[in-house]
């Protein structure tokens, strides 16, 4: 499951498997997701319109999406 909805604060958040994902930053065509969990160390990239690509694994167990 991919989907990319707005938060409660009215920023986007990506819905990627089980888990939810904050955007970090976005560098020309890039955007980097960071887990919505602030000690795990868990990342995704987009490039362009591709799907997200994981490139650090999550420290917890899966959280199911609301």
């Amino acid at each position: 499951m991919l989907s990319i909805v707005e938060s409660k604060c009215n920023k986007p958040t990506l819905l990627l498997h089980t888990f939810r994902y904050t955007q970090d930053k976005i560098l020309n065509t890039s955007v980097y997701w960071k887990c919505e969990n602030r000690s795990c160390p868990a990342r995704a990239i987009q490039y362009g319109s591709s799907p997200p690509s994981m490139k650090k694994s999550h420290n917890h167990d899966e959280k199911l999406c609301n």
